[in-house]
């Protein structure tokens, strides 16, 4: 038990390196050695398909997750989980900002402006609102959905361990 714990808060650990690595890294990664134009417009994109809003939907319930069981695996650090956690929170949310740039950078080397424009123009149109709109809600039902997909692996993988277990005692 006391193994999990400690793999859980190495997790939470690295998610938080990983956000303050991201920030560093970005300055070699700027965008702006790209065109100007492409960059604008992916921003535009960006703000058309809601990234940024999704991002915040994505994080808060994995971010709780993890909490949740760290502080089931030690409920005696439960204070310290929650600092920890919330340090990682606002660590995600204040390097928002890098890794949309990040994500215009990337959609800026994909597309031109001119399809930028287009594919903006649908995001902006009344099917890509309801379509935006619809994101959150679908997002966190895909999570859940995706979270009970993978309880139910890990019990059928268990349930088949454990009968190959009785099998080779057996023998």
């Amino acid at each position: 038990m006391r193994s999990n714990a400690r793999h859980i808060f190495l997790c939470a650990i690295t998610c938080a390196l990983f956000i303050c690595a991201s920030q560093s890294r970005s300055i070699a990664q700027s965008p702006s050695s790209q065109d100007p134009q492409r960059i604008a417009a992916a921003r535009v994109l960006i703000t058309a398909t809601g990234t940024d809003t999704n991002f915040d939907l994505m994080m808060r319930p994995i971010l709780a997750e993890f909490a949740s069981l760290a502080k089931k695996q030690n409920p005696a650090k439960s204070a310290e989980i929650d600092k920890t956690f919330e340090l990682i929170a606002t660590k995600a949310q204040t390097s928002k900002a890098v890794m949309i740039e990040q994500i215009a950078g990337l959609y800026a080397d994909q597309f031109t402006v001119d399809e930028l424009n287009r594919i903006s123009a649908f995001y902006n149109s009344p099917e890509g609102k309801k379509l935006v709109a619809a994101q959150p809600d679908l997002l966190q039902k895909s999570m859940a959905a995706g979270k009970a997909w993978g309880e139910q692996i890990i019990k059928d993988i268990q349930a088949e361990l454990l009968e190959l277990q009785k099998q080779q005692t057996k023998q």
